[in-house]
């Protein structure tokens, strides 16, 4: 019925030597029982526990703190042993903090010597101010053939529209391709480059193409939805740019076709609605010139057909 005060002024023992047997201190007391080890030791090891062979195994019912309050301390949990040593952090907990880690002032600084390797259903990091990577990226599928996808989204999820959405995916056999999506589930490609290089837009290109060649092997297509006089124009150097000069031409050359039928000839000028003009600003006799070198010459009018000289002389001749 009451209690045990055991003080000694001297280092103190209580061992049990014998081998398989249980030492137990315990306050089996319910209420507000409390078992303390205390020290007013100031070394590195006021409260020693140690294990010299085995293992240490601490279980709490309910909530359970280890702090350290003093400034400028440290609390080192490790395992310090080689081989397949583990430190396991562990929780049953089903909230989304089951496992926290909270620096209310600091930073948080994992150095491994290795990997670091965190597989999670959804991994979410979430800064105020940036996220930065030092050194290589690298985002790979989770299995053979899966694509590595990265998805970058404006706004905030609240305010966000899907036209915010973007994804960067490389495919497998080696497809590039930057996509958006209309409906905020199915994404549509609007760039793609395949493993040989090939560009695909499929919204077109917006603005001047610095490249110096237009190669395809299928037909080529060149349009413009300019309701304007000046919906295509294709211009050589002019005056004023830095490499112009007096030798700039624009050839049209077609090198495979011998077709001289009408609507499948080997160079074709055709206008669907209005007229065809042929225009040279050269003061030269030979400022426009129609030559067939090895063949005739032939023009067709379905009305009147008019030869005008503004210098008063029309000259029709035969070598022959």
């Amino acid at each position: 019925a009451g209690g045990l005060d055991v003080d000694a002024l001297n280092t103190s023992e209580i061992s049990v030597t014998a081998a398989a047997q249980t030492l137990t201190v315990e306050a089996a007391g319910a209420g507000a029982s409390k078992l303390i080890l205390s020290s007013g030791g100031t070394g590195t090891d006021a409260v020693d526990i140690n294990v010299a062979a085995g293992g240490l195994d601490v279980d709490a019912l309910n909530t359970s703190e280890i702090s350290v309050t003093a400034d400028a301390q440290t609390l080192t949990v490790e395992a310090a042993g080689a081989g397949a040593s583990q430190l396991i952090l562990s929780s049953g907990g089903t909230g989304t903090d089951a496992i926290k880690l909270d620096a209310s002032a600091g930073s948080i600084e994992i150095d491994p010597l290795t990997n670091v390797t965190i597989d999670a259903v959804e991994f979410n990091i979430t800064s105020s101010t940036l996220t930065k990577n030092i050194g290589k990226l690298q985002i790979e599928g989770r299995e053979d053939t899966n694509p590595a996808e990265l998805f970058l989204f404006a706004d905030d999820d609240a305010s966000r529209e899907n036209d915010d959405k973007w994804k960067i995916q490389a495919a497998d056999a080696g497809s590039f391709s930057i996509s958006n999506t209309a409906n905020g589930t199915v994404y549509d490609d609007r760039l793609t480059i395949n493993a040989a290089g090939l560009v695909t837009a499929e919204g077109g290109f917006s603005g001047p193409m610095t490249s110096n060649s237009l190669t395809s092997d299928a037909n080529v297509l060149v349009q413009s939805s300019n309701n304007n006089a000046g919906a295509i124009l294709i211009t050589a150097a002019t005056l004023g740019d830095a490499d112009s000069g007096t030798d700039a031409a624009i050839t049209i050359n077609n090198t495979l076709g011998t077709s001289v039928t009408e609507g499948a000839a080997a160079i074709q000028l055709k206008a669907l609605a209005g007229g065809i003009h042929l225009k040279s600003d050269m003061a030269n006799a030979a400022a426009v010139r129609l030559n067939a070198s090895a063949g005739g010459v032939q023009v067709a009018a379905a009305g009147a057909l008019e030869l005008n000289s503004s210098a008063g002389t029309i000259g029709i001749g035969n070598e022959d």
